[in-house]
């Protein structure tokens, strides 16, 4: 029999897809807000918008459903939480700017049809709001969502074309001999060695921390076998840590205070099977943290190449301007630092733009103008709807969408990456992929500073 959060889970997404598909056009063109009633509550009772409102109650009965809020794998149903995360992103796409900046209080001027009222966003509905950035939250969707088995990640960023192995050749045939070389290969040797081999001092202070654990160890007479008297008594973690840094994790008694820990941690295993992957649900993560980072990341301060295109004479840039922020906000930098640092979405991402056809595909038509005539610039993450209220991933831009999520991770794990862990450890791409990454931003940059200004003159 189903439980009841399986079908709270269901129900919810039933009512939100015949809401879709009564009002596919209109959410397609970002015009949520004019499906909202505007009257039902007044902003004296709730200062808060519809759309606001609407996003708070979805993200608190998300919140609650297992197959969609990725706390068990095992319940996880991917299709569910695809089609969710895709309508919040569409409503992330129209909630006033003050919904997710770190300021105490924020303003909004709300529309009544005839005049502008300025209110003070409630601050309970930002609170619930805010619950979609929950470090632990994100975490879990993350974790759920990337299957480094299922995509073949490894295989994919291991695997070297005719062209990788061509560069890699001509690299080492013209930069063998240069000074740079040879002081980058010393220095790798000198790595090599170890340091408490090499150094005489660390030697000293090496011999000197072993005679005083081996002290230590000699004055504990008990036998490592004797048992402790009563069942509850408390063991002796130092001595424990000790045996297992030197080495000792097969004495008895180690292994029964390891054991102990792992029975008293371990919970009941789930009955169910892990449901067939699909990167679905990924896909709609990117669209929805992705809409958060374009917005509150500080893409509102206006075209870094100072062109102007058709949109932009149009009026394009200051509507911009007004739903996006001109500096990041520290909750987009918690979001990076959880997305980057508590899962493998960079390498997860990186082979999905050289594996999944529907996503080659599209980047390539954005890479491409022959292929599509949408400038760059003007492409958009909020999800399109057909008529039948399903999500059209093929024609809504999921390459462009799935590559600029990859980006923004990428660059913010780049400034916390080492020389040494990019060229000898392959972190966190190996290097013939950094190459192909690079290859791929310079057609994208070409395309997005020169070629569609062209055209669109």
């Amino acid at each position: 029999r189903r439980s009841l959060s399986s079908r709270r889970s269901e129900l919810l997404v039933v009512f939100t897809s015949a809401f879709v598909e009564q009002h596919s056009a209109t959410l397609s063109a970002g015009k949520i807000v004019s499906l909202l009633p505007k009257l039902d509550v007044p902003l004296a009772i709730c200062p808060a918008p519809p759309v606001q409102c609407l996003l708070a109650n979805l993200i608190q009965i998300g919140r609650i459903c297992p197959s969609i809020n990725g706390s068990n794998s095992n319940k996880i149903d991917y299709q569910a939480g695809a089609f969710y995360f895709n309508f919040i992103a569409t409503l992330i796409d129209a909630i006033p700017l003050g919904t997710f900046l770190s300021r105490e209080s924020a303003v909004e001027w709300v529309s009544d049809g005839s005049s502008h009222t300025p209110v003070v966003l409630s601050p309970v509905i930002i609170q619930q709001c805010k619950l979609l950035l929950v470090d632990s939250f994100v975490r879990d969707l993350f974790s759920c969502a990337v299957d480094k088995s299922s995509l073949d990640t490894d295989r994919i960023l291991r695997e070297k074309n005719d062209k990788d192995l061509k560069h890699e050749k001509n690299l080492a045939e013209v930069g063998g001999s240069s000074a740079a070389s040879l002081a980058a290969k010393e220095a790798r040797i000198n790595r090599t060695k170890g340091f408490w081999q090499s150094s005489k001092w660390a030697r000293k202070l090496s011999e000197g921390v072993n005679k005083i654990l081996s002290s230590e160890n000699s004055s504990d007479t008990r036998k490592p076998g004797s048992k402790v008297k009563g069942t509850d008594a408390l063991v002796n973690t130092s001595t424990v840590s000790r045996k297992l840094a030197r080495g000792k994790a097969n004495d008895s008694s180690v292994t029964r205070a390891v054991l102990a820990s792992n029975e008293s941690d371990k919970t009941s295993p789930e009955s169910e099977e892990r449901p067939a992957f699909s990167p679905v649900f990924l896909f709609a993560l990117c669209r929805a943290y992705g809409m958060i980072l374009a917005r509150w990341g500080g893409g509102g301060k206006g075209d870094i190449v100072k062109r102007v295109t058709g949109e932009t004479r149009q009026g394009g840039m200051e509507e911009k301007k007004e739903n996006a922020t001109a500096t990041a906000d520290p909750c987009t930098l918690s979001l990076l630092n959880v997305i980057s640092f508590s899962s493998d979405i960079v390498q997860a991402l990186w082979s999905i733009i050289q594996s999944d056809a529907k996503v080659v595909s599209n980047i390539y038509s954005v890479i491409e103008p022959e292929k599509s005539k949408h400038p760059i610039r003007s492409l958009k993450i909020r999800p399109h709807y057909s008529d039948s209220g399903v999500q059209n991933q093929v024609d809504n831009d999921i390459g462009a969408t799935v590559l600029y999520f990859f980006l923004s991770i990428f660059a913010h794990v780049l400034i916390v990456t080492d020389d040494c862990e990019i060229h000898d450890m392959d972190r966190p791409l190996p290097l013939h992929q950094l190459r192909r990454c690079i290859q791929l931003l310079k057609r994208l940059l070409y395309r997005a500073c020169c070629l569609d200004d062209v055209s669109a003159d």
